[in-house]
């Protein structure tokens, strides 16, 4: 809960915000008023936290702007499709440094479509583990 202090919330029409400033950079979630604020909070610690790990706890626009491909991983980590999939910011983490560190250009350098095939390759790799377990 440690990173939960610092972060607010506000009802907005029929909307949940949860928001935490930090220097010059607002991150925010949000979700209907049917879901569960504390699940909101706990998508925003973990994410805020999992960026402060990859970024060495430099959050500020410049550094957002320059490890993009940072920021973007780990949010794909965090949900897809609005639905929560990893809350460990440990471990978002650690799976958005190896999914930077697989490919042999640094995917801040790869083309949109460079980015796609990495991370196909990744989602066959993991599909191929699963299997073999």
């Amino acid at each position: 809960l440690r990173s939960l202090v610092g972060s607010e919330m506000c009802i907005r029409d029929r909307y949940i915000i949860v928001y935490k400033i930090c220097a010059d950079v607002i991150f925010y979630f949000g979700g209907s008023t049917e879901e569960n604020e504390l699940v909101l909070l706990t998508a925003l610690s973990s994410y805020f936290e999992a960026l402060s790990h990859l970024l060495r706890d430099q959050i500020d626009k410049r550094t957002l702007y320059e490890n993009l491909d940072y920021v973007l991983l780990a949010l794909d980590e965090l949900v897809d499709g609005g639905i929560l999939l990893e809350a460990d910011p440990v471990e978002i983490t650690q799976r958005t440094s190896l999914k930077s560190k697989d490919s042999d250009v640094p995917l801040a350098e790869q083309t949109l479509p460079e980015a796609w095939k990495t991370a196909k390759q990744q989602l066959i790799k993991a599909g191929r583990k699963i299997l073999e377990n």
